[in-house]
């Protein structure tokens, strides 16, 4: 079921480190990695984990491909986007980032995440 997304959420991104176009050597994210893809001719938005309905370990998936990146969810809607919760089978804490998603709004999603230090 739903939840609400709240201003203190956490939203963890998944990044793939091992491409450059992604993560900088100084692992600082690109506004790449908050560019929305579609999926099947579909963009739903941009696919993020709710920190406080799972666990690192499960939301980063294979740590040898992946990072994580945290986004404040008061920060997302700051620059004029939102959250939703959009539960997923196997993966009840998936939310979307929804909006429309520039690239100067990807650069501002890019500016405002942290590497989440893990593993």
């Amino acid at each position: 079921m739903p939840e609400q997304v709240l201003d203190s959420d956490d939203l963890l991104r998944r990044v793939i480190f091992t491409e450059p176009s992604y993560i900088r050597p100084d692992f600082t994210v690109t506004s790449f990695a908050f560019t929305p893809r579609k999926i099947a001719g579909v963009q739903e938005g941009l696919s993020v984990d709710i920190a406080r309905l799972t666990t690192l370990e499960k939301s980063i998936g294979d740590r040898f491909k992946y990072r994580l990146y945290s986004l404040k969810a008061s920060y997302v809607r700051q620059i004029g986007l939102d959250c939703v919760h959009a539960p997923r089978e196997g993966n009840d804490a998936h939310a979307l980032i929804v909006g429309e998603i520039k690239k100067a709004t990807a650069k501002k999603l890019s500016q405002g995440a942290t590497r989440v230090p893990y593993p």
